[in-house]
This record gives C-alpha cells, structure tokens and sequence, in this order.
C-alpha cells in the first residue's frame, strides 16, 4: 500500500524523471490522504507528456488542499484527459463535499477539458458541488457529451440532484451517454420525475441509464417508463 510518503518519494522521481511519467496511472487501493493528492498533482505538473487516464479509487481521502492542487493540476493537462476516477475507501467515512466543491472549482474551470469517462463513487455530494457539475455540463460546446459519469453511492440529496438536472434541462444533447446513479436514495419522487423529463426530449443524449437498488414506488416507475418509451436512443436501462 502506498502512502503519503510513498507519493513523495514517487513525486521526486518524476521531477527528475519528467518523460518517464505513463499516459495511464493508478493508485487505486492505497492508503493515500489529502498529501498525498497532493504530491499527485505535483506529479502531474512537472509531467512533459500527455496525461490520459488517472484512478483514484479506494484511498483515505477527505478532500482538502490537496484535492484542489490536483484538481489545478489535471486543469492544465487541457484536452488530454480522457478518464478521471476518484472515490474513497469503502471503510471510512464517504470524502466530504468540501472536497469535491474544491476539486470542481478548479479541475472543471473550463468546462471543454472535462474528461470522456468520470467516475465520482462514494463521494458525498451536495447542493453546490451537483450544481457546479451540471452547470459544466451544461456548457461545454464540445459536439459530443461525455461517455460516462457514474455517481455510485454518492448520498445526494433532493435538491442536490435537481440542481443537477435543472442544470441540464436547457442542454440535453450534453447529457452524458451511460449515467449511473445507482445505490443512492433520491428522497423524492420529483426527482425522478425530474429526470425523467430529460429523457423524454428528443435530443437527449442518454443512451444507458443504470439506477440499480433505488426504492421506487409505482408512480416513479410509471414515469420512467413512459419517458423511455419516447426515446430510441435508450439502448440499456437497468
């Protein structure tokens, strides 16, 4: 397992090391805290090389200055990542909001740089951090949306989830192609509504909708069902 230190030890590699840093890294299953995200994207800043794929899953973080130099960091590699996956340790506390609102104010300050592929799964999302995700969304100019974002066992809220789709209402053709929203609670059943609704429209971009394990009533199933049945483009809904 590597820690904090480890990281700074791998950090100094690279900064003499610069061409050696791989397109794809993954400290995925470490012991990793807020110094060591830290050291990560000090990494990434001294790398001379595209930077395609990073995957931090299943690290003790918490989300303070650290998250915000990575995410300064990743903001700078421009149009070169193509997959981010961050998501804390099963057994700790889910990383705080404080974190990913840190995160997003940098790493999603230009909305075109956001990556094809984003997994955010454990990560306790909130009101302002939902709506600085669905206000990026909303304007990238890109032709395409994004390919996937998988928000597992993200603990949002009602309103925290609206803000997100209210977000997108007025661009779903940047709706993500796979969303995963599964094994959360979504509170109320407007907000099932509500995503219905931006499936029902004919531009929507949705292709797979995965929202495994959420406690639906009749009325909410009902609605998803008819919106689904008003679009095409749905390949996959589970």
């Amino acid at each position: 397992e590597i820690r904090d230190n480890g990281a700074e030890e791998i950090k100094l590699f690279f900064e003499t090391n610069p061409h050696a840093l791989p397109r794809k890294i993954s400290f995925e299953g470490n012991m990793l805290g807020d110094e060591g995200f830290e050291y990560i994207g000090e990494i990434i800043n001294h790398s001379s090389s595209a930077f395609e794929e990073l995957s931090l899953l299943h690290n003790r973080m918490r989300g303070g200055e650290g998250f915000r130099v990575l995410g300064a960091a990743l903001a700078r590699q421009e149009r070169t990542l193509k997959m981010l996956s961050i998501g804390p340790s099963c057994d700790i506390i889910p990383m705080f909001p404080r974190g990913l609102i840190l995160f997003a104010k940098e790493f999603l300050s230009n909305p075109n740089i956001f990556p094809e592929k984003v997994i955010f799964t454990g990560i306790r999302v909130d009101l302002d951090a939902f709506r600085i995700l669905g206000n990026v969304l909303s304007s990238r100019t890109s032709a395409s949306p994004i390919e996937l974002l998988d928000m597992r066992h993200a603990s949002f809220t009602r309103n925290g989830f609206l803000a997100f789709i209210n977000a997108l209402e007025g661009s779903p053709g940047q709706t993500p192609k796979v969303l995963h929203i599964s094994k959360n609670e979504p509170e109320h059943i407007t907000t099932i509504f509500a995503i219905s609704d931006i499936v029902r429209k004919p531009n929507c971009s949705l292709e797979k909708f995965w929202m495994r394990s959420l406690s639906l009533d009749d009325d909410s199933v009902a609605h998803i069902a008819n919106s689904l049945s008003k679009n095409e483009k749905i390949l996959e809904f589970t």
